[in-house]
């Protein structure tokens, strides 16, 4: 471990290992073939945060919410009997082991069979788990795993030096698992992603470590070698094996080597996940060959496969588009694919069209651990004219006229611009440009943009960031590769036509549209232009908004009015319950309370007024009034409504 390029994997970026232990009790592994009902429960977490002396890990959490995913669709998990604990210390992770064993414990009788599965995906060292500045050690862990009143406990450990485990329980490399027509199995499994003395590491290419990644792969179907609807735990484990080993062979990290330990008595092998629990599958025709790879409307990399010419493939994969594409080595061809329930999807040579390779060009590595220099103040005229001296700079405080640096764990001030390569975790501020990976904290400047994670604030007239999931935007125009895009249309008391567009992240949105009014009393044109938050109802497609909107209203169409426009503002602070239908269109309505201020005296509502005075020559009014429409969300670029988890 004192070799460089081993200490620089083993600290962060990419340190990712898997380790999957399974410790069988007793009885079959398949529900279906035994007649024994089993319920599987799961607790999966995941955290980017080792601690301060490790660098964050960009896709620990979103390996988790993917394994989660994918183990609720086909791996017999119900919604309610899962837990997802994302960047959580150690007393949450225990909070959540106590509340499983709860529900197991509530859960037996009725002769049914009971499972529980445990996934990590993070940090962690020799001795344990690394969440945040705590520590799991693994003989806690193991302890936790035993205790739990489950017939069989299987735990998934995707971290940094986890090859420790094995050494604790006295593995030793064995020969591949045997698939058998038996179902009876007892003892326990350890397998590694990596060996005893090998780091392993994430991508960014595929948004994901490497062994995770291949695992769910194959457990959506391209580890089912023998095309039985099913994927067992020696096919998921062959296949993340030999595309764990091909992907990293030629990486900087060098070459993975999933490993493992089983004490094992009787014979079988456990179905991880079935496929023919669902029948929403893209179809891989027998006439594709070489590496296809199949990517969500986000453009997130959902599955790998290495197909030869010989057999079909089936991708389990939730409704939705999916953009697919075909690398042989020689040709590159795409298309655009719909998966529906009831029937496959079939992708043949022919579905896919001639595409270009990309122009591309190398991208640096992050710095080993020992190039990261750590300064508490800098000051930075422009990237070449600095007091950090290196592009792998951390600093508490920066003071900048166009800032550039590797992190931020603090506060930094720009009168142009303000850049961090890797991450900030803290306040980035800049008259004109903020710029990072990924930000936890806030960014406030007339442009952010998060190339990364966003889990904080953006505030400015344009915000842009790549996952928003845990993060809020406040802005004129924001715009989230995970987010949302609609156009509405809606009535509301004040006037019978009203049209804008929403863009933002998953939680907050700008609106600015058009509204209209043409009574004989009362008629009024408005550009609008308004802020609101935008939460998910779990497991139902209900939602609810709420939003701030005003409108400047012109109301007498003249010159004189355009050349000296006046004070006549309408705000409306809207509450709108919806239903989503037919997965793009949506219906909303609600209550809402207008506040008028406007030259003219006359009343804008429909309904009384509670408040109406003539206030310094203007006319303020306030009264109760309601709203009415639909919005449609069309499949432009990336965006795209967020997967309800």
């Amino acid at each position: 471990m004192n070799d460089p390029r081993r200490r620089w994997m083993g600290s962060g970026w990419c340190a990712i290992t898997a380790v999957l232990l399974l410790w069988m009790f007793a009885g079959a592994a398949a529900a279906d073939e035994s007649g024994i009902r089993t319920r599987r429960f799961a607790l999966i977490a995941g955290a980017d945060d080792g601690g301060r002396t490790r660098m964050r890990l960009r896709y620990a959490t979103t390996d988790a919410e993917s394994f989660s995913a994918v183990v609720t669709e086909l791996g017999g998990v119900a919604k309610g009997d899962r837990l997802l604990v994302v960047d959580s210390d150690r007393g949450a992770l225990d909070r959540a082991f106590t509340l499983m064993e709860t529900r197991l414990q509530a859960a037996r009788g009725d002769g049914q069979r009971l499972e529980f599965l445990f996934y990590y995906s993070g940090h962690s060292d020799e001795q344990g788990l690394l969440l945040g500045n705590d520590v799991l050690t693994y003989r806690t862990l193991k302890a936790r795993l035993d205790a739990m009143s489950a017939d069989v406990t299987i735990g998934i450990l995707d971290s940094c030096a986890s090859g420790a485990l094995v050494r604790l329980k006295g593995g030793r490399p064995t020969a591949p698992f045997l698939v058998d027509t038996s179902t009876s199995i007892e003892g326990y499994a350890l397998l590694t992603s990596s060996s005893a003395d090998e780091n392993a590491q994430e991508s960014e290419r595929i948004g994901a470590s490497y062994f995770t990644h291949y695992l769910i792969s194959g457990m959506r179907g391209a580890a089912d070698t023998n095309r039985d609807g099913r994927v067992t735990l020696s096919e998921s484990y062959a296949y993340a094996f030999d595309e764990t080993l091909y992907s990293t062979e030629s990486s900087r990290g060098g070459a993975q080597h999933p490993n493992y330990d089983f004490q094992l008595a009787g014979t079988g092998d456990l179905v991880l996940t079935d496929l023919r629990a669902t029948s929403a599958v893209i179809a891989l025709a027998r006439d594709l060959e070489g590496r296809v790879f199949i990517r969500d409307p986000r453009g997130r990399l959902v599955a790998e496969v290495n197909k030869s010419g010989a057999r079909g493939v089936e991708v389990a994969l939730p409704p939705g588009v999916y953009e697919v594409t075909a690398d042989n080595g020689r040709t590159l061809r795409r298309g655009t694919v719909t998966v529906v329930r009831g029937r496959p999807t079939s992708v043949s040579g022919a579905t896919l069209s001639d595409a270009r390779r990309e122009a591309t060009t190398t991208r640096g590595n992050r710095p080993a651990e020992g190039d990261l220099v750590k300064k508490a103040f800098a000051a930075t005229f422009v990237p070449a004219i600095s007091t950090n001296g290196t592009r792998y700079a951390e600093n508490r405080f920066a003071i900048n006229f166009i800032g550039a640096g590797y992190n931020l764990r603090g506060f930094e001030a720009g009168l142009i611009a303000s850049r961090r390569d890797n991450a900030v975790y803290g306040v980035q501020f800049a008259h004109l440009m903020n710029r990072t990976t990924d930000l936890t904290g806030a960014q406030i400047g007339a442009v952010n943009l998060t190339r990364g994670e966003l889990k904080g604030v953006q505030l400015g007239l344009f915000n842009a960031a790549q996952h928003t999931e845990r993060g809020a935007q406040i802005g004129l125009i924001n715009f989230a590769a995970d987010g949302r895009l609609s156009i509405g249309m809606w009535a509301q008391d004040t006037a019978l036509l009203n049209t804008g567009v929403k863009m933002g992240g998953r939680h907050t949105y700008s609106l600015f549209g058009f509204s209209a009014r043409f009574e004989e009393d009362t008629r009024w044109v408005a550009p609008l232009l308004g802020f609101g938050g935008h939460f998910e109802m779990p497991g139902v497609p209900l939602f609810m908004e709420i939003d701030l909107v005003a409108h400047w209203l012109f109301t007498r169409f003249d010159e004189e009015e355009l050349e000296h426009p006046p004070v006549d503002l309408l705000c409306a602070l809207r509450l709108a319950f919806g239903i989503r239908l037919f997965d793009r269109l949506s219906f909303f309505g609600g209550p809402l309370l207008n506040g008028l201020v406007s030259e003219s005296d006359h009343s804008a509502a429909l309904l009384p007024a509670l408040y109406s005075e003539q206030v310094r020559g203007y006319h303020v009014e306030i009264s109760p009034g309601f709203m009415a429409g639909f919005q449609v969300e069309p499949p432009v670029g990336r965006m795209n409504r967020p997967t309800r988890r």
